[in-house]
């Protein structure tokens, strides 16, 4: 089983600028590399992520390179897995028995929700949606899919407080995952960090899941 430490930093006198935590995350962060689920021919597409955290927050900042993007979804709620999207699955701090999805497309737009399976989820409100800071490399009007000849990238800032508050996480090892998909492109492609070893695909499968470990925080949020 895969396991990664994340990093803590002191975000104190960065303020909300997600432009420098990025670059931040960049400096300061070991990529890791994604690899591909259930193709038949050899990928072309190039997928890393970067994780931290601070006391409050929680950090993941995505490069993708791939030979076309697409972003036509633009609200939260909306089935961004047809997109451009890459995703983080995490076990609840509170519920071990339960786990979040927080998918996003390539301009930023969220599916959320929280439980124990694919079928028993519960979306997240619009007011832990406005929560979530998305800070996407993209514009972000929404496009048909479209080639790309350069990597794009996302940042995303998850308040602990969205899942259950930074005492639910504190030296904790959590289980989840780290997928990127586009089940609704010209190529439909599933990739991830932990493996998934079934034969069809499917990201909600908390038995293949991997382990994020948490450092000590301060309960602050």
């Amino acid at each position: 089983m895969v396991c990664l430490k994340v990093k803590k930093f002191d975000i104190r006198n960065l303020g909300t600028d997600g432009t420098v935590i990025a670059e931040k995350l960049i400096t300061e962060v070991n990529p890791v590399e994604l690899s591909p689920l259930w193709e038949k021919t050899p990928s072309f597409r190039k997928v890393r992520f970067r994780m931290a955290c601070s006391d409050t927050d929680l950090f993941v900042y995505f490069e993708v390179s791939e030979p076309s993007v697409k972003a036509e979804f633009r609200k939260d709620g909306d089935p961004v897995w047809n997109d451009s999207c890459v995703e983080l699955f995490i076990q609840s701090g509170v519920d071990r028995d339960k786990y979040h999805n927080f998918e996003f497309n390539a301009i930023g737009a969220c599916l959320s929700g929280f439980g124990a399976g694919r079928k028993e989820r519960k979306a997240l409100s619009p007011e832990l949606y406005r929560k979530i800071l998305r800070f996407p490399g993209l514009e972000t009007e929404s496009f048909k899919e479209t080639e790309m000849k350069k990597p794009w990238n996302l940042m995303i800032d998850i308040p602990f407080s969205v899942m259950g508050g930074a005492e639910a996480c504190s030296e904790k090892k959590l289980r989840g995952n780290i997928y990127k998909c586009g089940n609704g492109m010209k190529s439909p492609h599933y990739m991830s960090w932990s493996p998934v070893l079934t034969d069809s695909p499917d990201f909600h499968c908390p038995e293949f899941f991997g382990t994020f470990e948490f450092p000590v925080l301060k309960f602050k949020d």
